[in-house]
């Protein structure tokens, strides 16, 4: 046993909780590290006067967090009913990818509830799929349930909802992000339009990226792109005569068929290449304003673009992971350490105000104020086991 002594009360240090006792030890060389780097900046001393500051009401907090994490996971409960050990397991499991990514338990207790909804509860997947798209939603600056909305309106559209797959979503959705005039969550509100019809017709994932990526900004917003490419992509699908005329002409059987033969750029390409080109022509090929727009500007204008966003699209591996590097690291890595540092005192404080009795590890050398404010917060006035004066 070890203790400090912290004002007038005197805090018992106690191993109670080896994984506990690991998580503060983790905690306390994040705050190490980023005093190291705070030395750096201009306002050190008032930087970590805002430290000591939020520490303390880490504490406060903790009893917020710990109710609304568990709100959440009675909500995930009514997806797996009569299974209490799995409920428990995955709370744990929440609890160690909040801290390990730096993220809010109640945002991620929402997006594994999105997960199980969308997924079922599998085995082996369901955290992984969690963990990738708390990735992208760090990646893309959005909500967790935001990336799983996205991810799960391709991949399911597509029929393949493996972690694998949800990855190769997930990389495509930030490089569409990064190369188009849009956001993560624009992308996650529209993209489910055109998906069904896109994966009905055969077009690639790749090809419907790189449709959003080169669109955005160009004919409209992220919504207005998905209508008018939900408008090509029901042309292709149910033809007009004129369409059904040139499909013939080129020895297909549909479109479906010159989308497999030639890429959906490809078949739209070859279509108006049995017209004699002009607007009015390829307007009764599709019979909709709506599909022109996107259509001029693929096979047109941003003919090019669109080209070299598809080559971007086949090499998107990793990107995922890449962009949450660029999220958590170089000018953001102080900031980010600060988020590790707030999950994992958070987990700890909860666990405290879970078990008032437990008794923990903290470093006197950097952990005494939020010890102290720990201590405080719980028991203003009264003595506590792990306290005394």
């Amino acid at each position: 046993m070890a203790a400090a002594q912290v004002g007038s009360l005197r805090i018992r240090l106690e191993a109670s909780d080896a994984q506990f006792n690991r998580d503060l030890a983790r905690a306390r060389g994040s705050l190490r590290r980023f005093q190291q780097r705070a030395r750096d900046w201009r306002g050190t001393g008032a930087a970590l006067g805002g430290i000591a500051t939020a520490l303390g009401g880490i504490a406060g907090a903790a009893v917020r967090a710990s109710t609304a994490l568990n709100k959440g996971m009675a909500n995930v409960a009514t997806l797996i009913p009569q299974n209490t050990t799995r409920v428990r397991e995955l709370k744990r499991s929440v609890r160690e990818l909040s801290v390990e990514h730096g993220k809010d338990a109640q945002d991620l207790a929402a997006g594994l509830y999105q997960t199980i909804s969308a997924f079922g509860d599998r085995a082996g997947q369901t955290m992984e799929i969690l963990r990738i798209s708390s990735q992208a939603a760090t990646a893309g600056v959005a909500t967790t349930t935001d990336a799983i909305a996205l991810i799960s309106a391709v991949t399911k559209a597509y029929g393949n909802t493996s972690a694998e797959a949800v990855r190769e979503a997930s990389d495509l959705a930030l490089v569409t992000v990064r190369l188009g005039q849009t956001t993560f969550p624009e992308l996650a509100a529209a993209i489910g339009k055109t998906t069904p019809l896109a994966a009905t017709l055969g077009v690639r994932q790749e090809e419907l990226a790189a449709s959003y990526a080169t669109l955005s900004g160009v004919t409209g917003s992220t919504a207005e792109v998905s209508t008018q490419l939900k408008a090509v992509l029901a042309g292709l699908l149910k033809p007009t005569r004129e369409m059904r005329a040139a499909i013939a002409r080129l020895g297909a059987a549909d479109a479906q068929t010159l989308i497999q033969t030639h890429g959906l750029k490809g078949a739209i390409d070859a279509l108006i290449g049995k017209t004699d080109g002009s607007n009015t022509a390829v307007g009764k090929l599709f019979g909709s304003t709506e599909a022109l727009g996107a259509v001029f500007q693929i096979t047109g204008g941003s003919a090019g673009i669109w080209n070299t966003n598809l080559r971007e699209m086949e090499s998107a591996s990793g990107a995922t992971a890449e962009a949450f590097r660029a999220q958590t690291a170089g000018v953001n890595e102080a900031g980010h350490a600060w988020n590790l540092l707030r999950e994992r005192l958070r987990a700890a404080a909860g666990e405290l105000v879970a078990e008032p009795g437990r008794t923990v590890v903290l470093g006197p050398d950097d952990t005494a104020v939020a010890a102290r404010r720990i201590s405080q917060r719980r028991h203003p006035r009264a003595r506590h086991p792990s306290v005394s004066r």
